[in-house]
């Protein structure tokens, strides 16, 4: 089924990692997804989400390790 679940960074952080990668094209280091997801999660605010298809992260079709 598909829904919108609380981020996992064990279960989906490396389909997020490369979705920001291939979407926004990261060019300096201070803006890489992983520093940008280590802060956000610093927050502890519970305000990050994914978008799920069945159980899993998905936005392309060759995306099938997340």
């Amino acid at each position: 089924m598909d829904a919108i679940a609380d981020y996992s960074n064990e279960h989906h952080r490396r389909c997020v990692v490369d979705l920001w990668e291939t979407v926004f094209g990261y060019e300096t280091a201070h803006n890489t997804p992983s520093l940008a997801i280590d802060k956000k999660l610093a927050v502890k605010d519970g305000l990050f989400f994914v978008a799920l298809a069945g159980n899993e992260v998905r936005w392309r079709k060759t995306c099938s390790s997340c």
